[in-house]
């Protein structure tokens, strides 16, 4: 997001008033220019999902439940990193360390995906929260072994369900009998 096409909470307050029909608040744009760094498209994405409805006090974290936010961060954000890309963000600090060059941060950098901080570039709000929410899902999703699966489906009877059309439901022991 570079920084000369962020949105100010004036613009933010004008843009809800075009997508909800209505003017929020001063607190409420500037509530949504914290939690979204004043980034267009998610603004969009939650105006046009809730009409403004909940958005008043809403966080980073408020906005990553609006499917259309976490679809925009994965599909048109972190997609176009590819997957090198993608693996260099997941322990990045959320500020631009003193000594850059490497890592993730040329990725944002390369990317425009920074914003200005008090002290130094940050990462924006929305994508911090992003990321930090699927460091802590891959944490709590365990992978399976291919090897372990297999052990586990010996002697075990498998079933195939149909839903679409007429109900359909199949159980296949495991000497291949149904």
């Amino acid at each position: 997001a570079p920084q000369e096409l962020l949105l100010t909470p004036g613009e933010i307050g004008t843009l809800w008033l075009l997508l909800a029909g209505e003017a929020p608040s001063q607190e409420a744009a500037e509530s949504l220019w914290t939690a979204t760094d004043g980034w267009h498209q998610p603004i969009r994405l939650a105006l046009e999902a809730t009409g403004g409805t909940g958005l008043e006090n809403g966080d980073a974290e408020d906005l990553l439940e609006i499917s259309a936010i976490r679809s925009f961060l994965r599909h048109e954000v972190l997609d176009p990193l590819g997957e090198e890309g993608r693996c260099l963000l997941e322990d990045l600090p959320a500020e631009r360390p003193a000594k850059t060059g490497t890592g993730g941060w040329c990725v944002l950098d390369a990317h425009g995906l920074w914003v200005e901080g008090e002290e130094r570039d940050r990462l924006p709000t929305l994508l911090g929260a992003f990321l930090e929410r699927e460091r802590f899902r891959r944490r709590e999703t365990p992978v399976k072994s291919k090897a372990l699966s297999a052990e586990r489906q010996e002697g075990v009877p498998h079933y195939k369900l149909g839903f679409l059309g007429s109900p359909v439901a199949n159980r296949r022991d495991p000497d291949g009998s149904e």
